[in-house]
Order: structure tokens, then C-alpha cells, then sequence
């Protein structure tokens, strides 16, 4: 069993990549139905891909503490999700 920072950064990439297949699925699925991306239906597909929840972290069952699993949590580098919505709209 990986160690709770080598487990929070399997997490990050995971949780990262899933993220970006959601929002290109989202895009892929309106230019397969509208077939253009003019105005009205880039407006829509933005206020959809800012609903596509986040993943979550699935469960870990190391021998860490509470306080040891919070400490690692909040020194660990985790991914900007904001920004890869961002990048994302910016492509379109």
C-alpha cells in the first residue's frame, strides 16, 4: 500500500484527469448534437461544463492519524480545478 503522499498524489492525478475527460466529453457531446459552437450554444455549454461536479477522493485506509492525514493534506499540492474549467473555456 502506497504511503498517504504518494496515495494524495495518485488522487490528484486521478481526480485531474477524470475532470478534463468530463468537461471534453461535455464538449464533445454539443458539438455531436448542435454541430457549431455559435454564441447561444457556447453561452449553454459554458453554464454546463461550470455544473460538472469535481471527482471526490476515494476512501484511504492507511495507518495514519486524523492530524497526520490533515497535515499531509494541506502540504500537498492539489489540483487547480478552476483553472483547468478555465483553460477548458478558453479552447472553445
Amino acid at each position: 500500500m502506497p504511503n498517504l503522499n504518494q496515495w494524495l498524489d495518485a488522487q490528484h492525478e486521478r481526480m485531474a484527469r477524470d475532470y478534463r475527460i468530463a468537461l471534453e466529453r461535455e464538449v464533445a457531446a454539443t458539438y455531436r448534437i448542435f454541430g457549431v459552437l455559435n454564441n447561444e450554444v457556447k453561452a449553454m455549454l459554458v453554464k454546463s461544463l461550470q455544473e460538472i461536479p469535481v471527482p471526490g477522493y476515494e476512501l484511504y485506509s492507511g495507518p495514519e492519524s486524523q492530524a497526520e492525514r490533515i497535515a499531509a493534506f494541506s502540504a500537498v499540492n492539489k489540483p487547480d480545478f478552476q483553472r483547468i474549467l478555465q483553460d477548458k473555456i478558453n479552447e472553445l
